[in-house]
């Protein structure tokens, strides 16, 4: 087992659970059922990488993190204190895509790490950065299109 791999899956594992954890947080304050939809479909998808995630670090042996740990609780308490006066559907997208942003940043900084991976295992990031790319298309263009009215 390559602990230092698994460890840094479980890095992008809490990353996504933090993610999702945010994420239900903006959908909660999100009042048009466009943007609620756009939320939705993004937490499917960070429901579906945490699936991936913990598949990958099961298969190299490892014991997969059930959550963000420790820095999920302060991360979402700074991010509430943040976020709080922010009741625009436009300002709550551009929260979303700032998200996906750090999303794509952390699987980035772990593909530089080069690991030898699985196929599979590399299938699964490439699924995850093309979500990733989707979600932050799909909350930009609602930006461009709620800006103007």
């Amino acid at each position: 087992m390559d602990t230092r791999c698994v460890q840094e899956l479980n890095q992008l594992l809490k990353g996504t659970h933090m993610g999702a954890s945010l994420f239900e947080d903006l959908k909660g304050k999100a009042n048009d059922p466009a943007l609620i939809h756009l939320i939705d479909d993004c937490l499917q998808r960070l429901r579906r990488h945490q699936e991936l995630l913990e598949e990958q670090v099961r298969m190299l042996e490892g014991e997969p993190a059930m959550d963000g740990g420790f820095f999920q609780g302060i991360s979402e308490m700074v991010e509430k204190i943040r976020t709080f006066p922010i009741e625009a559907d436009v300002e709550l997208a551009k929260e979303c895509i700032q998200y996906m942003e750090s999303g794509l940043q952390a699987l980035n900084q772990f593909e530089q790490k080069q690991y030898v991976l699985e196929p599979m295992v590399q299938r699964s990031l490439g699924c995850m950065r093309d979500d990733y790319q989707i979600s932050y298309h799909s909350f930009h263009q609602y930006v461009l299109q709620h800006a103007r009215s």
